[in-house]
């Protein structure tokens, strides 16, 4: 008889969950949270770029937009791992790890996990970055 379109579809629809994670993140830096800076000290706030410059936000947004969507269910994957690591393993508190795909070998990705005690987040708190490798020009994004 073969495989059903609906189970065809639910099986992407599995596939692309750890690439909903990433594309959730990219979104979110389009917009800031209104009094995202408050209760931060000053030394701290002035390492964010200012509401109404948000530069550094939109080059760390370009970057993900180049994705494949291969590449975005890998990272997705790998977010997931390390979340599950920081989760589960009482002796860790931080978890990290890195990609880097075919489809632009200049850029180092990096993806971390943290449980932060002090602010009562059970879930841990997840983060991307993107960094251009060391056979190009070193800087972060």
């Amino acid at each position: 008889m073969g495989v059903s379109v609906i189970d065809l579809l639910l099986e992407k629809q599995a596939a692309d969950r750890p690439a909903q994670v990433v594309e959730h993140f990219v979104d979110s830096l389009a917009a800031r949270i209104a009094h995202w800076d408050e209760g931060l000290p000053p030394e701290l706030a002035c390492g964010f770029d200012p509401s109404e410059g948000r530069r550094n936000y939109l080059l760390i947004q370009e970057k993900f937009c180049d994705l494949r969507l291969s590449d975005r269910r890998a990272l997705g994957r790998q977010l997931l791992e390390v979340r599950s690591m920081v989760d589960t393993d009482k002796c860790h508190d931080t978890a990290y790890a890195s990609a880097r795909f075919d489809s632009n070998p200049t850029m180092l990705y990096m993806v971390a996990a943290a449980e932060f005690p002090e602010l009562n987040c059970s879930s841990g708190h997840s983060t991307f970055w993107p960094e251009v490798s060391r056979s190009t020009k070193r800087r972060r994004v």
